[in-house]
């Protein structure tokens, strides 16, 4: 490889692109302090200096459709959490780790929320498993985490939480607040199909 040339794979393509145009600028620089001084090379000057100022907003183009492109990826992946049917629910409980589906529609509010939640435990695992106070009418130690469709990040659902972001998000994790989790390392690791970086490992407060 010749020397200056960028050999690692990392290597950005703006990166890239940004040392192609220094060494073309350093070689046109050359080429025009060659004709520098010699009567009527005036216009080779000019010409070599509007290729470099062409050549760098070609540049700056191609770095701003690439941030236009990337930002228009990250509005699809929050626009299709937004449009999901159900949530895919995580659930922590006495040891055991299991997943649940909850349609979001006729889901107005975050308490239907946890009473669905609590419905589907008990259909996927029997009364055995669920804390007692989920199968009466007190629900006030689930506790509910759930990505943010916008800020990606994990966040607790608290009393102040808009249910509109929970609706904008697809995946949710249940624990019981009443009992400190105890599960083991690979436990608390979900499937595939449900793994959020951040979500399992945030502690609820």
């Amino acid at each position: 490889a010749k020397k200056g040339i960028p050999r690692s794979n990392d290597q950005s393509e703006n990166h890239v692109h940004a040392w192609l145009a220094k060494l073309c600028s350093k070689r046109r620089q050359r080429v025009g302090e060659g004709f520098r001084g010699v009567p009527g090379t005036e216009d080779v000057e000019s010409e070599l200096a509007e290729e470099d100022a062409d050549h760098a907003s070609e540049i700056d183009r191609e770095q701003s459709d690439s941030g236009a492109r990337e930002e228009a990826v990250n509005r699809q992946g929050a626009f299709a959490e937004e449009l999901a049917e159900e949530w895919k629910v995580s659930v922590e409980l006495n040891g055991e780790v299991f997943h649940v589906a909850v349609q979001k529609a006729g889901v107005s509010s975050a308490t239907e929320l946890k009473f669905a939640v609590a419905k589907r435990c008990l259909e996927a695992k029997g009364p055995e498993l669920i804390p007692e106070q989920w199968r009466g009418s007190s629900l006030d130690t689930m506790a509910v985490q759930f990505i943010d469709a916008q800020t990606r990040a994990p966040t607790t659902m608290k009393a102040l939480t808009s249910f509109s972001q929970l609706q904008r998000s697809s995946t949710l994790r249940i624990t019981d607040r009443g009992k400190r989790q105890t599960l083991p390392r690979k436990a608390l690791d979900p499937p595939a199909a449900l793994a959020v970086p951040g979500l399992t490992d945030m502690a609820f407060d």
